[in-house]
């Protein structure tokens, strides 16, 4: 994913440099500031993305491009999300869910940003509607994603949140999505560590190791 995450950094500069060029193209400039943005949210370089997405949001309002922007909207709430800066996150991500019902990534993040506020019946409602939306369109990844924090918001016993994280590993593992699995496999061995579970430490942090080593022997591949 580092990979690709550079190649379409240098990309997305070569076509701004081009589109910045010539008047008519601040829209195709805002995409391309707005896809940096999010690399550079991949890459944890916060700052950056914060800049690159606030020029996006600049060019599309002055150009009225509502659709665009709330989708530019999501990428900012992904990235306080990433930080951990739930309000500013849950600003942003609500914008986008309420003009864009159905945008079930966005759901996803704001049913997060809830969950780590404590706001656990604001987090269900969005949790059972985001769920809804991708069963009824068959989207398996973000199924598992819902699953996972669905179970974590009920504070449900460990044995049994093990069961739903193992079933997304799993599947996580057989997309070669080692970026979740590494999420996954670090918030359960972090619960199991809270309750000095330390075999089951051992054996979830082994897992986050492989697929990190995975990761990486992907990226080297291409």
């Amino acid at each position: 994913h580092t990979y690709n995450m550079l190649a379409s950094i240098e990309y997305a500069n070569k076509s701004r440099a081009i589109f910045s060029k010539y008047e008519g193209y601040e829209v195709k400039t805002a995409f391309c500031n707005s896809l940096l943005g999010g690399c550079c949210i991949y890459l944890k370089q916060y700052e950056q993305a914060e800049e690159y997405l606030h020029c996006a949001i600049d060019l599309l309002q002055k150009n009225r491009e509502e659709d665009s922007l709330l989708y530019v909207k999501n990428t900012m709430g992904w990235l306080y999300s990433d930080q951990s800066m739930s309000t500013l996150a849950i600003r942003h991500l609500s914008e986008v869910t309420e003009k864009i019902p159905t945008h079930f990534k966005a759901i996803f993040l704001q049913a997060k940003e809830h969950y780590k506020l404590g706001e656990q019946s604001t987090a269900s409602q969005l949790i059972d509607k985001g769920l809804q939306i991708c069963r009824e369109i068959h989207n398996e990844e973000y199924t598992h994603h819902f699953s996972i924090l669905k179970k974590l918001n009920e504070n449900i016993p460990l044995e049994e949140l093990e069961k739903i994280i193992q079933e997304g590993i799993l599947y996580f593992e057989e997309e070669e999505l080692w970026e979740y699995v590494v999420e996954y496999a670090e918030l359960f061995a972090t619960k199991c560590r809270q309750l000095e579970n330390y075999q089951k430490v051992s054996d979830y942090f082994h897992i986050c190791y492989q697929a990190r080593q995975k990761s990486i022997a992907k990226g080297v591949l291409k």
